[in-house]
């Protein structure tokens, strides 16, 4: 646990209802949270005092933006100072700014403008997750992996208590926690997808995983991340792995003669024949061959 005295549940409430609040006097609700807004002092740590951010809610940031965030650097300096808390052995670890912290790294720079708070492992966990929620940084995936983290750890009581946090409303919040509280099937593919399924499509899911449909949903799942089906997709497609296949039969038919053939094919409840005949086929010839269709439709049903 971090130094310095920790916030009571309520205390924790307040602050980040401050969070999610509009911003006023050109300082950021976040900025009053963590303590970034100017009249803060920010101060250059080591680089290799600075631990990652462990409750990090993202499964992963993107190299992409790490590296343009770096170009960024290379070109402007950093502005913004990341926010940190001191652990107990004299090092840091990140609350706020992973894809800064993590660009610096890539730079190879040796120091890093950072405000450093007090803040408890409850604290920090909470924080993080309220500042990708407001910062949109998160798909719903993420967001629900973290809540499920703050309940089983008693970090928060109730989803109430988490909507209030996050500025969501219950809806999402159940949502959420049912995209990741899905089979491990599911999850395995969403932790490296996270954005192939939002939180509108969980109960969908949760229902076909529940009535043992969970491998075809993996497989829909993956095939959306792959690009090969749009996520709405889904719960289509999964039953339509269940449905039977139309019985299919095809039967070649001619007279005795040679002068009429047909060909008799059937797909399901669909019946289509193919006849070629001379100018000397009779109108019995052709009594007959309907008899004979008739007969073959009849044996294909049975």
């Amino acid at each position: 646990m971090a130094k310095g005295k920790g916030l009571s549940r309520e205390e924790l409430m307040k602050t980040t209802s401050e969070l999610i609040k509009p911003s006023r006097a050109g300082v950021s609700s976040f900025q009053r949270l963590v303590g970034t807004e100017l009249a803060t002092p920010a101060r250059e740590l080591p680089v290799a005092k600075i631990r990652p951010n462990r409750y990090q809610p993202r499964t992963s940031i993107e190299q992409d933006d790490i590296e343009s965030t770096a170009e960024s650097i290379k070109a402007t300096r950093l502005i913004e100072p990341i926010v940190v808390r001191e652990l107990p052995d004299g090092e840091f670890e990140v609350m706020s700014g992973d894809t800064r912290f993590a660009a610096v790294v890539l730079l190879g720079n040796a120091t890093i403008l950072a405000i450093v708070r007090q803040a408890t492992d409850k604290e920090a966990r909470v924080i993080s997750l309220v500042s990708n929620v407001k910062r949109k940084d998160l798909a719903d995936y993420e967001i629900g992996k973290s809540c499920v983290d703050l309940l089983s750890g008693h970090d928060v009581s109730s989803v109430s208590e988490l909507a209030r946090m996050l500025g969501l409303s219950r809806q999402a919040i159940h949502r959420n926690l049912d995209l990741a509280n899905l089979p491990s099937e599911v999850t395995a593919i969403l932790n490296q997808y996270p954005r192939a399924v939002g939180g509108a499509l969980a109960g969908a899911l949760k229902e076909l995983c529940e009535a043992g449909r969970t491998e075809e949903v993996a497989k829909a799942v993956q095939m959306v991340a792959d690009g090969h089906l749009r996520q709405s997709m889904i719960p289509m497609w999964v039953k339509g792995q269940h449905q039977p296949v139309p019985p299919t039969a095809k039967q070649d038919l001619k007279s005795a003669d040679g002068r009429i053939k047909a060909v008799v094919k059937m797909h399901g409840r669909r019946l289509g024949v193919n006849l070629k005949c001379d100018r000397k086929t009779t109108h019995d010839d052709m009594l007959k061959l309907q008899e004979r269709i008739a007969q073959i439709v009849r044996e294909i049903a049975l």
